[in-house]
């Protein structure tokens, strides 16, 4: 099944350090800017419809 892991930019070098443990140094990764806990929920959804292009992107070459 394809996945791809979305991020921070706050969190890219420990996402890559993850998926290189895990043995999937390939895993698709999203990288979205930091942060989101302290934005407007508009804000946070407008950051996650630009980076929808990306994901879909990602999910579709792990097919």
């Amino acid at each position: 099944m394809p996945a791809v892991t979305i991020c921070t930019d706050g969190f890219t070098e420990a996402a890559i350090a993850q998926r290189e443990a895990l043995g999937m140094p390939a895993h698709p990764l999203v990288v979205i800017p930091h942060p989101l806990t302290t934005l407007p929920m508009a804000v946070v959804e407008e950051r996650g419809k630009a980076a929808t292009p990306e994901i879909e992107r990602a999910l579709l070459q792990g097919q």
